[in-house]
């Protein structure tokens, strides 16, 4: 994304949109014609199975998306437990709206408001109790900094610093650094501790906190990001990284901005191709080099590594790494 708008993709990210679909407990069929009704409606393949005891319908789930669905997970085990708890680590990066890399967890994870608890089939339950908890749309949450510190101790640093990216657009690094030093104990803090020292608000999408992530495994230096550069006729072209240092500009090239309405604002995709054709032309007259990369090579330190060392940067170490795995 290019233009000073692009952190708008954290700061709002969608927390408020999700579609609750009907939950069916077979537990509130209290009469036997209804409990034989329900499950022969889950037999016949029209409910299907959340929790133990709790469906949905399934026309309803094939309409939501991943993160809705996950919330749906979500309410239909808390329908299962009456233990005080607070939603934690992926379960409240969904409630947060936080952006996700990969798919969501079968389970649902929270952490113990009093005492020790134990897990279920349907919550796996963590160390607590956090510092500090609130409702959010209806969920019983961790705050958003302790969730975000939560991801970046327990997820590959890419997935960490997506979040960690993300919660810096609506908290402060503060709040953040001092739930890490609550982590200073236990396992992943040297983790949280990384993905905090690379994340910036100013990221503008995931794409981008992936490719930091792999930058910083291969040693390459880290570039500034929404660099400005004089827009013809006026305003300011904003990039995603620039290597003041080698004159070069790097963009993450992801497909959002062709396939989402929100991000092309009334164009076409096809306009939007000429217009980032324009805007690179644009950019390349002033003096800088311009590369491009998308979601393989962001994720491929060798790829990521070949790319830029063609483009001019030195200290670019190519070399063969696995792709990280998510949950």
């Amino acid at each position: 994304m290019h233009t000073s708008a692009a952190v708008r993709h954290h700061a709002t990210a969608a927390r408020h949109d999700a579609r609750m679909p009907e939950l069916f407990p077979v537990r509130e069929a209290v009469v036997p014609a209804e409990r034989s009704a329900h499950y022969r409606a889950r037999a016949a393949g029209e409910l299907l199975r959340l929790a133990p005891g709790v469906a949905v319908r399934l026309s309803e789930w094939r309409e939501l998306g991943a993160r809705e669905q996950y919330l749906a997970v979500i309410r239909a085990a808390l329908t299962r437990t009456a233990k005080p708890l607070a939603l934690s680590h992926a379960s409240a990066a969904a409630v947060w709206g936080l952006p996700w890399l990969g798919p969501w967890p079968d389970r649902v994870h929270a952490v113990s408001l009093v005492g020790r608890a134990s897990s279920t089939v349907s919550i796996q339950m963590h160390a607590g109790p956090p510092r500090s908890h609130e409702a959010v749309d209806g969920f019983p949450v961790v705050d958003l900094a302790c969730c975000a510190v939560q991801v970046a101790a327990s997820q590959p640093l890419e997935l960490g610093l997506i979040v960690a990216d993300a919660a810096l657009a609506r908290v402060r690094m503060e709040e953040l650094l001092a739930e890490a030093d609550r982590l200073a104990l236990r396992r992943g803090s040297a983790r949280a501790r990384l993905a905090l020292d690379l994340a910036d608000g100013r990221s503008g999408s995931p794409g981008e906190s992936v490719s930091r992530a792999t930058m910083h495994r291969l040693g390459v230096p880290m570039p500034s990001l929404q660099h400005r550069f004089p827009r013809r006729g006026g305003g300011w072209w904003f990039v995603d990284f620039y290597w003041e240092q080698f004159n070069l500009v790097g963009e993450f090239d992801g497909l959002g901005k062709y396939r989402r309405a929100e991000w092309r604002n009334g164009r076409s995709a096809e306009q939007v191709v000429i217009d980032e054709k324009l805007r690179e032309d644009e950019l390349r007259a002033l003096g800088p080099r311009v590369v491009r990369w998308g979601w393989d090579i962001a994720r491929s330190p060798r790829s990521l590594g070949a790319l830029l060392a063609a483009a001019g940067l030195p200290t670019a170490r190519v070399r063969p790494s696995r792709t990280p795995t998510y949950p």
